[in-house]
C-alpha cells in the first residue's frame, strides 16, 4: 500500500509522516511540502491513501485531492489539517476521513480501519500472493500462474483451503472424484494430477510452497500471503475485500463460507 502526505509546514509534515509509519509500518509513505511536486508523482505513480493538509502554502490541498480523484476515482482522501471549517467542501469530495490536528498514530489507524473504499492486496508487494474471495488463483510477482489442468489447481486450492494441515492422497481423491472407488486407477491418476501440480510450482520457482510427507500434502503458510489468512487473522484490508464468494470455482467452497460469515 502507498500513502501519501501533504503539509508544507516542515514539522507538521514530520508529525504527520512519521504517525503514518507507527499506524502502518508496512506500508510505503511518500511526502511532500508543495502542491507542484506531488502532482507531479502521482501522475506517474498511483496511491491507495493520501492525507491531506487543506492550505499547502498558496495552493489548496482539496483543489489537489480533486486532481487525484480524477487521476484515481477510488483513491481515499482524508484530509489532516488544523482547520474544522472545511469539512463541507471534504464531504462533497467524497473524501474518506477528516482529521484535525494534532495527529496521532491512533488517529491515523481509526481512519485507515474505515476507509471509505476498501483496499486492493498489493500483489507485487508479495512474492507469492493467494486470492481465494472470488475465484481461486496463485500470483507470483503480480502474475497469475497457468496450470496445464484444471484438477492440479484444484489440489492446491485445497491444501490452502486447509490452511496448513496435512491431506492425504484418499482425502484428496474424496474430494476431487467424489465417492468413487478409490481404485489403482484413481490413484495413478491423482499421481499424474499432483506431479503435475508441482511441475507448474516449479516453473515458477515456488515449488517449496508444497510440503510432502510419504503420502501426506500440505502449503507451507510461511511462503505466500494469503487473503483468506488475512481476513481470519482480522486485516481489515482482506475484510473489505470479501464479498461473499470464496474458492467461487469450486462447488466445496460454498461450503466453506460459514467461516467468514461468522467472523462478519
Amino acid at each position: 500500500m502507498r500513502i501519501l502526505a501533504l503539509d508544507d509546514e516542515v514539522k507538521g509534515l514530520s508529525v504527520l509522516v512519521d504517525s503514518i509509519k507507527k499506524a502502518e509500518p508496512e506500508s510505503e509513505v511518500v511526502s511532500f511540502r508543495n502542491v507542484k511536486d506531488a502532482t507531479e508523482y502521482v501522475k506517474a505513480n498511483p496511491v491507495d491513501v493520501a492525507f491531506l493538509d487543506i492550505h499547502v502554502g498558496k495552493d489548496s490541498g482539496i483543489e489537489f485531492g480533486y486532481v487525484l480523484k480524477r487521476l484515481y476515482p477510488k483513491v481515499n482522501i482524508i484530509f489532516a489539517t488544523d482547520y474544522t471549517s472545511f469539512t463541507g467542501e471534504a464531504f462533497l469530495m467524497h473524501a474518506s476521513g477528516y482529521l484535525t490536528k494534532p495527529i496521532t498514530p491512533t488517529k491515523i489507524q481509526e481512519e485507515m480501519e474505515h476507509l471509505r473504499y476498501p483496499l486492493e492486496v498489493n500483489y507485487e508487494k508479495n512474492k507469492i500472493f493467494i486470492k481465494t474471495f472470488g475465484n481461486f488463483d496463485i500470483f507470483v510477482d503480480g502474475k497469475p500462474i497457468t496450470f496445464k489442468r484444471n484438477l492440479s489447481k484444484e489440489v492446491l486450492a485445497i491444501l490452502v483451503d486447509r490452511e496448513g494441515k496435512s491431506v492425504n492422497r484418499m482425502e484428496l481423491a474424496s474430494v476431487l472424484f467424489g465417492d468413487d472407488e478409490y481404485t489403482r486407477k484413481t490413484q495413478d491418476y491423482l499421481s499424474k494430477i499432483i506431479k503435475e501440480l508441482l511441475t507448474s510450482l516449479k516453473e515458477a520457482e515456488c515449488e517449496d510452497l508444497i510440503i510432502k510427507n510419504k503420502n501426506f500434502y500440505s502449503v507451507d503458510k510461511t511462503k505466500f500471503v494469503c487473503d483468506a489468512y488475512e481476513f481470519l487473522a482480522g486485516n481489515m484490508d482482506a475484510i473489505n475485500l470479501y464479498q461473499g464468494v470464496y474458492m467461487g470455482q469450486y462447488v466445496w467452497g460454498e461450503e466453506e463460507l460459514y467461516r467468514f460469515e461468522d467472523e462478519l
